[in-house]
């Protein structure tokens, strides 16, 4: 590709985003305001590194905060300058590059490279196990899912058993917990989401020429959504990056909104003093909101501390529109108003229902805006729901392919060895997990053995020489048949589809469709693509005899990057239907939101209905009608109000929140509050949140409806 191309990668770029583009190669700090066009710098960005500066594809780290966002970013960065120019591109969450590091480093990271990656559901269920062994009394303030909470915590913060636990000191056996829990994840080969990141700085810590390697390979990194990092994300990125690593961070401290789950507030400020000779762009010139919709956000950021970079964000977009805010006197009034609205305003611009967001803070704001949507029949779905993956069923098929892909997976065993029932009770269960903890062998052998033993096991015989059988044959079967086939084949063998097609009659669960469920599941896995799981390709021959030299002086070979190679010395790209469905079980795992062939996009499935989400989960999203439910004292500011000021940093957070809500509407913003309002049986007085005092009333428009307007 010529450099003729560079011209067409900063045409169409504004004077700051051309500045931060083509800016020459050093560590940088990307400013980017709501709505600037951060992600179209990035991608520009990435181009530019190619194609100007001649930097392979596998030299290259780029990091995002969400599974989509690195869909995105990968598929912009692809159609832009080919699929031969981005091969070998690292594009993916902090999660998702920490994973490809401890599969190519298992060994060193003291892991079998089929390691397992568990929800919090599974989580749960390990503590609960915790809980029996140690004999903890299971409580509101002492349960499973909040230990298992604390456990991650600690992993954020980079803590292990048995050290100071800060502020979680005094809770109930947390250490007794903590210990036994990991020691049951390291035996079992699995991993939760906090371990993945753990695991991976104390891989780079504890062995230099691994971190040496690493340094060498990635000379370009960039991550997104950097206000959102949390201190062993940061320690990971520090590690990773080696003293000729160029690091381009983009982030807004304006957008700040994960304080509560460890992100840090003066990241930007860490990593500006961190880092050497780090050039800063701002990226100010809004595309998305209209100028009234624009002075307000302004304003009211305006009023929070200690902002890294103060900004203005300016758009060219002027409109006769002001942002209309919504007095009533009930919940249930407001929401009824917003139905209203909606098909007022469908009208009057010619909007689909999938055109409007309606915003909450909390989720049980969400009950009266549904109520009121179906009374006033407006098709609706929520946001942050059930989602796909999540499914019983869907969990269930995975864990039999997991299963038979994985003897070793105890994780699947447990959760499926007796569904549908083969009369394998918790009694049977804790006598097989006997055996495996005395045998030190696996659940799956220990019913192997338990078989042996114990001639009358009908169930677990079954279910074992299933497994065994549909594990040996898999790859000959899938090669018959096709590997979509073949799952189905054995879906129906096993029973799970008639057992939830019967479930759906028994429970009158038709909609649910349960049994299409798995149908759709199957048709994703018939569509593989084996490149996508192809671990050579995290570590391609480049690496192996190009700019890094990775040889045996080194410290890191071949051998130690787990590639197979074909007879001519470079990696092999061939992967058999048993790896295939492993590294998919493994990217459902890692990508937890529906995204794996199963959703359809809007333009693919119509109007989909108005948006209800909260404001946590609008964040990156835009549409052309905002309106933000509950802005109220109590709501937002959240348990803060104008009478009782509260921490000064949760109310910076809390207007952060509010700024993000605002500047997610590109044509229309309605704020709505209620002036009374019930929480566990008690009405109390909600009313206009302090923040209205700070918005830029030029810009605003009332109007008031009692129960009977």
């Amino acid at each position: 590709m010529s450099l003729g191309f560079v011209d067409t990668i900063v045409k169409g770029l504004n004077p700051e985003q051309l500045q931060a583009v083509t800016a020459e190669l050093s560590n940088m700090l990307i400013i980017a305001g709501a709505g600037t066009g951060k992600t179209t710098v990035l991608v520009r960005r990435l181009a530019y590194l190619i194609i100007k500066y001649n930097i392979p594809s596998h030299n290259i780290l780029a990091v995002t905060f969400t599974n989509k966002a690195a869909r995105e970013m990968s598929q912009r960065i692809h159609d832009f300058v080919g699929e031969q120019n981005t091969r070998y591109l690292w594009c993916c969450t902090f999660h998702g590059a920490c994973c490809k590091l401890l599969r190519n480093f298992a060994n060193q990271a003291g892991l079998k490279p089929n390691f397992k990656i568990m929800d919090t559901t599974e989580q749960a269920r390990i503590v609960k196990d915790c809980f029996d062994e140690l004999k903890i009394e299971k409580t509101k303030e002492c349960s499973p899912k909040q230990y298992a909470a604390y456990i991650s915590e600690l992993k954020d913060k980079g803590l292990r058993p048995h050290h100071d636990f800060g502020g979680l000191n005094g809770i109930y056996r947390l250490d007794d917990v903590y210990a036994l829990y990991q020691d049951k994840c390291n035996k079992a080969n699995v991993l939760d989401f906090s371990e993945l990141i753990l695991r991976s700085v104390e891989l780079m810590k504890g062995n230099p020429d691994v971190r040496k390697f690493l340094n060498g390979k990635f000379k370009q990194i960039l991550v997104d959504e950097f206000q959102d990092t949390n201190s062993i994300q940061y320690e990971w990125l520090k590690l990773i990056s080696g003293e000729n690593s160029n690091v381009l961070i983009v982030g807004d401290d304006d957008q700040s909104i994960y304080g509560w789950r460890g992100a840090v507030m003066d990241i930007l400020n860490r990593f500006y003093n961190d880092y050497p000779h780090v050039t800063m762009y701002k990226l100010i010139r809004n595309y998305r909101s209209t100028s009234a919709i624009l002075a307000n956000a302004n304003r009211l950021i305006g009023f929070n501390s200690r902002r890294f970079a103060e900004k203005n964000l300016v758009t060219e977009r002027s409109d006769t529109n002001k942002v209309r805010v919504i007095q009533t006197n009930s919940p249930d009034k407001e929401a009824e108003i917003i139905a209203q609205l909606i098909k007022k305003y469908k009208v009057a611009y010619h909007y689909k229902n999938s055109d409007f967001a309606v915003l909450y803070r909390t989720n049980m704001q969400s009950r009266a805006i549904e109520s009121a949507f179906v009374n006033a029949g407006l098709p609706h779905r929520i946001i942050g729901g059930l989602r796909f993956y999540d499914r019983e069923e869907i969990k269930n098929a995975l864990s039999y392919l997991s299963l038979i892909t994985d003897h070793d997976d105890d994780v699947s065993l447990e959760r499926i060895i007796n569904i549908p029932s083969r009369k394998i009770g918790k009694v049977t269960l804790s006598k097989i997990k006997t055996v495996a903890s005395q045998q030190g062998v696996s659940l799956f052998d220990a019913c192997v053995l338990f078989c042996n033993a114990n001639k009358k096991s009908s169930g677990i015989k079954s279910f074992v020489d299933f497994i065994q059988k549909a594990g040996k044959e898999f790859n000959d079967k899938c090669a018959d048949y096709g590997i979509g086939d073949q799952v189905m084949n054995l879906l129906v063998e096993s029973g799970l589809i008639e057992y939830y097609r019967q479930k759906d009659v028994d429970e009158n669960h038709d909609e649910l469709n349960r049994s299409n469920n798995i149908r759709e599941l199957v048709d994703v896995i018939s569509k593989l693509d084996a490149s996508d799981f192809d671990p050579n390709m995290d570590f391609p021959d480049e690496d192996m005899d190009g700019n890094n030299h990775v040889s045996a002086q080194d410290g890191v070979t071949e051998s130690d990057l787990n590639v197979n190679m074909d007879n001519t010395g470079h990696a092999a790209r061939t992967l058999r239907p048993v790896e295939m469905i492993r590294g998919f079980v493994t990217t459902v795992a890692m990508n937890g939101d529906n995204d794996l062939g199963n959703v359809r996009s809007d333009e693919e499935s119509g109007d989909t209905g108005v948006n209800l989400m909260t404001i946590h989960s609008a964040k990156g999203l835009e549409f052309p009608c905002v309106i933000v439910a509950g802005f109220e004292d109590g709501l937002l500011p959240h348990g803060i109000n104008r009478y009782s000021i509260g921490d000064r940093k949760n109310l910076d957070e809390e207007r952060r929140l509010a700024y993000v809500a605002i500047t997610r509407a590109k044509n229309n913003l309605v704020l709505t509050f209620a002036d009374m309002r019930m929480s566990f049986g008690n009405f109390y007085s909600g009313g206009a949140s302090m923040f209205f005092d700070e918005l830029d009333k030029d810009y605003l428009e009332y109007y008031v409806y009692n129960s009977r307007g």
